[in-house]
């Protein structure tokens, strides 16, 4: 293949590729759980595995906005200074 006409490859498989990939990532995160069975019946390999994460995404900023992710915990250094601490004035 010639320069120009790899060019036009590119030209006119990309809109083609960014419109299934939009395709895919709205069905992942729009559909409900049943009938993501029958979207991803038409899917290949790859285009599941692309659903897949668009539903973990999805799930993911679920979880975020739920504020049930990265919980704040106290550090380990911290509970143990507290407990040194505690032990130090109860033997004092």
């Amino acid at each position: 293949m010639s320069q120009p006409a790899d060019l036009l490859a590119v030209c006119a498989i990309a809109p083609a590729f960014k419109n299934r990939f939009r395709h895919i990532m709205d069905s992942s995160q729009g559909s409900l759980k049943e009938d993501a069975l029958d979207v991803t019946a038409r899917l290949d390999l790859s285009e599941r595995a692309l659903f897949a994460l668009g539903r973990e995404a999805l799930e993911d900023l679920q979880r975020w906005q739920r504020r049930e992710s990265h919980r704040i915990g106290t550090a380990a250094m911290v509970a143990n200074h507290r407990k040194r601490k505690r032990a130090a004035l109860s033997d004092a």
